[in-house]
């Protein structure tokens, strides 16, 4: 007799496979007293044991019969919209088509949305028919919440057998990302301390090689010759040459530094507080078309645009990074190093001495704002060794202790 091919012995592997992937835990109990009940009516030839068995395994059948075929669907997802602030609405559209050439059976959709899952029940569906659903997304907090992926599940009645089927690829994009943004409230420009530019305003540094004149003087060893003032040198009865002299010019630049440590912070809404703090100023920097940059932890965010620079405060997430803030101070000092204003967040974690050494580590010429998110607290103003320091209790305490701080 000859042995059967390996294809027809694929089949009923595959057809195994199958069944053990789709059967629930509901179901493996059903099979195991099904199996159990016809091993006990053939020893025992008891009636209500092949009674048992027989509903058993007829409940199977009609199971196994009720998730046979897989659905034709064409399945699409649009978040609407992409970004919004905490508290807006957003949506998420599921628009589902039979690309069948026959009637749909009653389905259930399963999408993900963050740690949950939403349900959507889709009716019987006619050939070529769409049916659309609107699932409202929660943005009570800040952050990413990515929505998807859409996955299809059959079953029967008794839950014994749920076959899924995932739409990824060729049907749909598989997860897309909703971005929550921070709150954030109009506040005033940090003008303190800043350096001018061209535009505006410039330092006392005197350097032999700027774009700001200055003045003449009389050339020592070592000068640049390109700077000679040949004009004025043939004026000079003694025949000394002069050489032009420049001011320092430095650019204005915001350094925005967030302490991500969750000791600095007595709760997560605390935390939050100093978030929204940090993207309000950093919101304003960028329309004022001040060079800014935004140091999390150890890490350096985008800042090119508005959009950029919300998504990337959205995937801040408190204790991600251990720094403190005297080593985040470091870090942007060997970094950006041109800053001429710095502002630092922290919680009521962080106590004074924390900060004094944190404040230490920047540059003498640096402007330092230090902005302590304490939920409650009556807003302060003061200033300490140089540093100014910002106590806000709410995020609407923040515009006029800012607008304090620029006028000082």
């Amino acid at each position: 007799m000859p042995l059967p091919s390996l294809d027809r012995l694929g089949r009923p592997r595959a057809a195994v496979r199958w069944l053990a992937e789709i059967v629930t835990v509901p179901g493996r109990v059903a099979v195991a007293l099904a199996v159990v009940a016809w091993f006990g009516a053939w020893r025992t030839g008891w009636e209500e044991l092949v009674l048992f068995a027989s509903v058993c395994t007829v409940a199977m059948i009609i199971g196994v019969l009720w998730t046979l075929g897989r659905p034709k669907l064409t399945v699409d997802l649009v978040i609407r919209p992409k970004r919004v602030v905490v508290g807006e609405r957003a949506t998420a559209e599921v628009t589902v088509t039979n690309a069948a050439s026959h009637r749909q059976r009653p389905l259930r959709l399963e999408v993900v949305v963050g740690k949950a899952v939403a349900g959507v029940a889709l009716p019987t569906m006619a050939a070529g028919a769409t049916e659309q659903e609107l699932l409202i997304i929660p943005t009570a907090r800040r952050a990413v919440i990515p929505v998807g992926p859409i996955t299809s599940v059959r079953g029967d009645p008794l839950g014994m057998l749920r076959r899924e089927v995932t739409w990824t690829g060729t049907y749909t994009v598989g997860v897309e990302e909703l971005f929550v943004h921070a709150r954030t409230v109009m506040v005033a420009s940090l003008t303190a301390g800043r350096l001018r530019d061209l535009e505006g305003e410039t330092s006392n540094d005197r350097s032999p090689s700027d774009v700001a004149f200055h003045t003449l003087r009389e050339y020592v060893p070592g000068d640049d010759r390109r700077h000679i003032h040949w004009r004025t040198t043939a004026r000079q009865p003694d025949g000394k040459l002069m050489v032009r002299e420049f001011v320092d010019t430095r650019k204005t630049n915001l350094a925005l530094l967030l302490s991500l440590r969750a000791a600095d912070y007595t709760s997560a809404e605390e935390f939050e507080l100093a978030v929204s703090a940090i993207a309000s100023i950093g919101n304003r920097t960028i329309r004022d078309g001040d060079d800014l940059s935004l140091v999390a932890g150890l890490h350096h965010l985008p800042t090119d645009d508005l959009n950029r620079l919300g998504d990337a405060i959205a995937r801040i997430e408190l204790d991600s990074d251990p720094a403190g803030p005297a080593a985040i101070a470091r870090y942007v000092r060997t970094t950006v190093g041109s800053a001429s204003v710095v502002v630092l967040a922290a919680g009521n974690g962080i106590d004074r001495a924390a900060l004094r050494a944190a404040t230490d580590q920047l540059g003498l010429n640096t402007h330092v704002v230090v902005v302590r998110a304490v939920l409650g607290a009556e807003p302060s103003y003061h200033v300490a060794r140089g540093v100014t320091i910002l106590e806000i209790g709410a995020l609407e305490d923040l515009p006029r202790l800012l607008w304090t701080a620029a006028a000082a």
